[in-house]
């Protein structure tokens, strides 16, 4: 990271799972270690097995950029490990799909690949014939396009 800021390359770097954790780390040791800012560098958060605020709260402080983080909300890695969501519903979702990282196919686990949003993890599972799994999904996202309406008309009521 340091050589790269001196040089001033533009690089963006992608933490995934246990990168992610690395990554904090590393962080953690440049602001310790070094001066400067990290101005020419970016980073991608991809199913984060570091807590997420504090990856953006290091990078901040060494002025990384960060994109918004993408973390499937089926995948126990950042819900739980990383400790980003500790809700019940999340730890249930999580419990349900674990078995999918270790005996799924790649495209099946909610953690392998990145996350491009929740329909289009549906459309993976259906695609491979995951049925049990897409019609959890699709449940997800009914509620979540369910509570969108109904926090739009409230809005409206305002």
């Amino acid at each position: 990271m340091k050589q790269n800021q001196q040089l001033g390359k533009k690089v963006k770097w992608v933490a995934h799972s246990q990168g992610a954790i690395i990554f904090l780390s590393a962080l953690r040791y440049y602001r310790v270690h070094y001066q400067g800012l990290l101005t020419s560098q970016e980073l991608a958060i991809h199913g984060s097995g570091a807590n997420v605020a504090d990856l953006q709260q290091a990078a901040k402080l060494v002025g990384l950029k960060t994109h918004e983080p993408r973390n499937n909300p089926f995948d126990p890695v950042p819900n739980l490990a990383g400790k980003n969501d500790l809700s019940a519903s999340s730890f249930a979702r999580s419990i349900k799909f674990f078995p999918s990282i270790i005996f799924s196919s790649t495209g099946a686990s909610p953690h392998t690949l990145p996350f491009l949003g929740v329909k289009t993890y549906y459309a993976q599972l259906s695609t491979l014939g995951s049925k049990v799994r897409a019609k959890e999904v699709k449940k997800y996202i009914q509620k979540a396009e369910q509570l969108m309406q109904e926090a739009q008309k409230k809005q409206k009521t305002l």
